[in-house]
């Protein structure tokens, strides 16, 4: 069982367990109830009332059974009592044991004036408020509690039904609990109530204590919201200010653009005499495919070409990479999770401006968390304006860079532009290392052949005899013997 399963129990009846009949006999009572005329006799339905009713049922029953209202019980017997469901009760407390506070200075009643009214987020962390949301006690549970505490107060009341039979009791229960629930739950205050709430188990004791903050889970909520918004709003500007960044070095790298128009050059030469011949341009993952066309002997690619070529012709250009400082950073960022992100900045303080407006009516308890939350409020809307402000411009900017590459932003985003570029750059700066590497192992095996040629030099004697046999040998024919006995060590 979930830790709130609570939640929903007793929520909506049980299924009615009829036998269905799947097709109305003609003349029959099934039959004429599927006339229209007859269909809107029947009243409507109210899902809430019915699951109203279900749940008072469910409540009284639990509390009853709790406070030992049934024959031949002993009601003033000392147990701990437990209301709530025993696994959310056992997370309960062991979620109390973390935080390692004592249930009063918890709440900050007398010496910090309450955690959760002041907003002190050097007391309670990110990680205890969410626990403390998480185990917020419900409506169904508040009422428990209530409902518990007005039987304690009228146990004298009804001792008079712990002695009637169980059968009285089956036939009058229902009645009876809903008019109790109607009659006294909203008039019950656990302010006033004087009776032993050490009986009752820890989980529900801190539930009580919660309790006295009106609206709990909703401040709470506040709480951390304010606690992690100024973490949330710089990542997000961080995150946009990546974007633009990224976007206005790629448009102001001159090295990137003479790059393209060099593969621009190199792809009409190769596609001369082609429908593919004499483009203006092309599309921004055709970069992609240097890397897919190979030469003859199957191990330089055209990308190793265009590297060769650009550190012959124009080696200032190799290191273009270097202009685009931003750019796998703001690779890795979704616009679509920004803009999530943005969304949920602007309802967290929609829901902070309402609680504000709501805890109007709270009276002197919430004098110190309507100072605290007005002071947030002032400097954070300030601060989602000037966010809003960034984002708009970020996503023109992020358009725009679709555009400079002659893309349509909608076929071709932001994030496709960016992952594309990075590839690129990674795929020539890999190749451009591979060149340097052949060249620089070509280097050594010459050198190696010189060192070879210098340690075995030819004897005067063999000089001789070589220039007494050329002189025997045509001129063609002379070349290529000197050039064989070179290689063959003569």
């Amino acid at each position: 069982m979930a830790p709130n399963s609570g939640r929903d129990r007793g929520a909506t009846p049980g299924p009615l367990h009829w036998v269905k009949v799947t097709r109305a006999v003609q003349g029959s009572l099934w039959a004429d109830s599927q006339k229209q005329e007859n269909q809107a006799r029947a009243p409507e339905i109210d899902i809430q009332s019915l699951r109203a009713y279900s749940q008072q049922q469910w409540l009284l029953r639990v509390v009853w059974k709790k406070v030992g209202v049934r024959r031949g019980s002993n009601v003033n017997k000392p147990e701990t009592v437990h209301l709530v469901d025993m696994r959310r009760a056992n997370n309960c407390e062991i979620m109390l044991t973390k935080i390692k506070m004592p249930l009063p200075d918890m709440m900050y009643i007398e010496l910090f004036s309450s955690a959760i009214l002041a907003l002190d987020a050097t007391v309670l962390d990110i990680d205890q408020v969410e626990n403390l949301i998480k185990f917020s006690p419900t409506k169904e549970e508040m009422e428990m509690l209530k409902v518990y505490f007005w039987f304690q107060n009228h146990l004298s009341c009804l001792d008079l039904f712990s002695s009637m039979s169980d059968k009285f009791l089956r036939c009058q229960f229902d009645y009876l609990s809903s008019i109790l629930l109607t009659f006294f739950l909203g008039f019950i205050s656990l302010q006033n109530y004087t009776g032993n709430k050490d009986m009752l188990g820890r989980c529900e004791q801190f539930f009580l204590e919660l309790m006295k903050v009106p609206r709990v889970e909703s401040k709470l909520r506040v709480f951390s919201f304010k606690i992690t918004f100024s973490t949330q709003v710089n990542e997000l500007r961080s995150n946009l200010n990546t974007i633009n960044d990224a976007a206005i070095e790629v448009k102001g790298s001159k090295k990137l653009r003479q790059i393209m128009q060099t593969i621009l050059t190199l792809g009409n030469v190769l596609n001369q005499g082609t429908a593919r011949g004499s483009a203006v341009g092309f599309k921004l993952d055709s970069l992609l495919k240097l890397s897919d066309i190979r030469a003859r002997n199957n191990r330089m690619t055209l990308m190793h070409y265009l590297s060769k070529l650009i550190s012959e012709k124009m080696p200032e250009l190799l290191d273009f990479g270097k202009d685009l400082v931003h750019l796998e950073a703001a690779s890795k960022i979704q616009l679509k999770l920004l803009a999530e992100e943005m969304q949920a900045v602007s309802k967290g303080l929609e829901k902070v401006e309402q609680e504000l407006t709501a805890s109007e009516g709270d009276g002197a308890i919430s004098i110190g968390f309507r100072k605290v939350l007005k002071d947030f409020l002032h400097t954070a809307e300030a601060d989602v304006r000037s966010l809003t402000a960034l984002y708009s411009e970020v996503g023109r900017s992020a358009d725009s860079l679709a555009q400079y590459f002659g893309e349509d932003p909608a076929r071709c985003p932001f994030e496709q532009v960016t992952s594309i570029l990075v590839l690129f750059v990674n795929m020539f700066n890999k190749a451009r290392d591979e060149n340097a590497k052949q060249a620089e192992s070509e280097k050594k095996k010459l050198e190696k052949e010189a060192m070879k040629d210098r340690a075995n030099p030819c004897s005067a004697n063999k000089d001789g005899a070589d220039s007494e046999r050329a002189r025997f040998i045509s001129p063609n024919k002379k070349q290529v013997w000197l050039n064989c006995a070179k290689y063959e060590g003569l």
